[in-house]
This record gives C-alpha cells, sequence and structure tokens, in this order.
C-alpha cells in the first residue's frame, strides 16, 4: 500500500497541480489568453535567451569562437523576431518563418563580418552552413517563446536529447534540430500527437542538418544524412515526451520552495526586518545565483570555466544589489511624497469650500 501510494503521488507530481503561492491558479506554465503586454515581452524575451544561449553552444561546435558569435546572435534575433510576429499576427507558420528567416540572415551577415575581419577564406558551404545554424537557431527561440509551456518544455527535452546524438553523428546541428523539431511536435494536443509530429519534424529537420555535408563535397554526405533523420526522428520525440515531464517536476518542485518560504521565512522577516545592507546582500546573491551559472558555458567557447564563473558570479551579484539598492530609493522617494501629501492635502477641501463660498457670496451680491 505504502509503495503504491508513494507511487501515486510521485506520478502526481508531474501534473500540473493548483498553485500554493497564487491560489487560484496553476503550475502548468502556460500563459492565458487575453495576454497582458508585459507577458507577452517577458515571452519574446525569453524566446531570444533560448534561441542565444543554444546558438552559443552550437555554434561553438561548429566553428569554434565564430561560430559562438554568430549562434548567439542569430539564436537572439531569430527568437525575439520570430516571438513578436507571432504574438502580432498569431500565426504560427508566420512566427517560425520570421524567426528561422531573421536568424539565417543574421547569422550569414555575422560569418561574412567576422571572415572579412579575420580575412580567412570564405566559401559557399561555410556561409550557407552557419545560415542554417541560424535558421534552426532563430527556430529554436521562436519555440522557446510560446505561451504553451509544453512547447518550451518540449524545445528543452529536444535539445537536451540532440546534444547526445551530436555526440554519436559528430554533427553540431543535431542538436538544433532536435530541439526544433520536438518544438513543433510540442504544438499537438496529446502526446500521442506530439510524439508522431516530432518525429517526422525531427526527421525531416535532421535531413535539412547535412545540406553542408553535400554543399562542401564530403565523402560522408550520404551516411550525415541517414545519421541526421535517424538523429532527429529519436530526439524529437524522446524530446517531448520527457521534457514536459522535467520541467513540470521543475515548476512543482520550485511552488513547493516558495510557499515553504513564504510560510516560515516570512514570519521571521517581518519579526527581524533586514537592513538596507541586509537587503542588498539577498539581492547579490539572488543575482549572483541567476548569472552566474552562464560561466558554465563559457568552455564551448573555449574560456576556462573557473575565470568565467568568478566574473559571471560578480557581474551577477553587483547587478542584484545594484537593482535592490535602486528599489530602496526609490521606496524611500515614494514614501516621502507620501508623507508630503497626507501633510497638504488636507487643506484641499477647506480651500475648496472657500472658493465655493466666495463665488456665492458674489452671485449674491
Amino acid at each position: 500500500m505504502r509503495v503504491t501510494n508513494a507511487a501515486k503521488a510521485v506520478v502526481a507530481f508531474t501534473q500540473p497541480k493548483q498553485s500554493k503561492v497564487n491560489p487560484g491558479t496553476d503550475t502548468a506554465g502556460d500563459i492565458p489568453v487575453p495576454r497582458t503586454s508585459a507577458q507577452v515581452d517577458a515571452l519574446c524575451n525569453g524566446g531570444a535567451l533560448s534561441g542565444g544561449i543554444q546558438g552559443l553552444i552550437s555554434g561553438a561546435r561548429l566553428g569554434g569562437l565564430n561560430g559562438a558569435v554568430s549562434g548567439v546572435v542569430a539564436g537572439a534575433v531569430g527568437g525575439l523576431v520570430g516571438t513578436k510576429v507571432g504574438f502580432k499576427y498569431q500565426s504560427f507558420p508566420l512566427a517560425l518563418a520570421a524567426g528561422a528567416g531573421s536568424g539565417a540572415v543574421s547569422a550569414a551577415a555575422i560569418t561574412v563580418a567576422m571572415g572579412l575581419l579575420t580575412q580567412q577564406p570564405l566559401t559557399v558551404a561555410n556561409v550557407a552552413g552557419y545560415s542554417l545554424m541560424g535558421g534552426l537557431t532563430g527556430m529554436v527561440g521562436t519555440l522557446g517563446g510560446s505561451r504553451r509551456a509544453v512547447t518550451r518544455d518540449s524545445v528543452y527535452g529536444g535539445y537536451t536529447a540532440g546534444l547526445v546524438a551530436s555526440q554519436y553523428t559528430h554533427n553540431p546541428l543535431a542538436a538544433l534540430a532536435g530541439a526544433a523539431g520536438a518544438g513543433i511536435g510540442g504544438r499537438a494536443q496529446t502526446a500521442v500527437g506530439r510524439a508522431a509530429l516530432g518525429t517526422v519534424s525531427g526527421a525531416a529537420l535532421g535531413a535539412l542538418s547535412a545540406v553542408p555535408y553535400f554543399l562542401s563535397g564530403h565523402p560522408l554526405a550520404a551516411q550525415a544524412l541517414v545519421e541526421g533523420i535517424t538523429a532527429g526522428a529519436i530526439t524529437a520525440p524522446a524530446g517531448t515526451t520527457v521534457g514536459p515531464v522535467f520541467r513540470q517536476v521543475t515548476r512543482n518542485a520550485q511552488d513547493e520552495m516558495v510557499a515553504g518560504i513564504n510560510q516560515k521565512l516570512d514570519p521571521w522577516l517581518e519579526k527581524h526586518p533586514l537592513g538596507t545592507g541586509g537587503k542588498m546582500a539577498a539581492g547579490a546573491a539572488l543575482g549572483a545565483l541567476t548569472l552566474g551559472s552562464f560561466g558554465m558555458l563559457a568552455p564551448v567557447v573555449g574560456v576556462p570555466m573557473l575565470p568565467a564563473l568568478g566574473v559571471s558570479v560578480g557581474a551577477g551579484a553587483a547587478l542584484g544589489a545594484y537593482k535592490i539598492s535602486s528599489a530602496i530609493k526609490q521606496k524611500e522617494s515614494a514614501e516621502v511624497a507620501e508623507k508630503y501629501l497626507r501633510t497638504y492635502l488636507p487643506a484641499a477641501p477647506a480651500v475648496g469650500n472657500v472658493l465655493a463660498n466666495l463665488k456665492v457670496a458674489e452671485q449674491r451680491s
């Protein structure tokens, strides 16, 4: 009986539940309709961040520092443009086309510019390969900014599975093909539909990832095509199956953690309020945790992790402390203004009464 109850509890934790932090909502992660402009902006920024990070990793694997720069720019631009177009016109195909197109153009432009600056030879195959990488990255960023959590979660799962596949196929674009295929699959309404659509999309994009091999006349181009199709057909449905489950567990865990903090830490802070220094220290810690993890991406562009981690943690701590300091100053200014109003505002009705009486007196006279 205990084993059965434990199993049921584990399964239940993989499903959306009522939020303990925001009563009346759930932890599904979807953005409801109608959406506020702030919610849309947050999703667009999230799409740009998702595309930028995945473009950084895949671009670095494709061509070192130059590839990393092309990838991060293409992913950020493609993700931002694609999501904005999608929300403006309410069209998924148009959003995907805008994200892929802007990402491809951005990557090609960066590749040509950096080639001219470094005086490295440029070939059609080289530019086309980076452009394809940019298109896939822009597509991934667009999908990563979807209002539906299952689509965003599928992108995460597909990219994780795709990274494993890229190790076996030695094709840096395999991870992006898996992420984009999984994200497209995540648009379906049922688990079976997501797996089926993910398989088809992943296979098609996996085939596309072999195009640079053919353009460069690589002797193993045909093998790369078969491996790309196979990898995409496996990683995309795997990503859209596992990704949403993992991310849902994460959201549930975060909700439980924040609820626990609200129930235990907040009452303690009410009795023992933090001073300005304590609040800035808390902001610095949060900033360090938020931005510090980006330093772990440094090795993909050839930068040692520890120095990069130190820089990212330090920058995050400084930014967090600055934000809290600014918020404290704004609050203090607001309190001064409120005190001023409370002091002088009560006189307003009296002044109004005096003016009204004067006007009546004038009319009588």
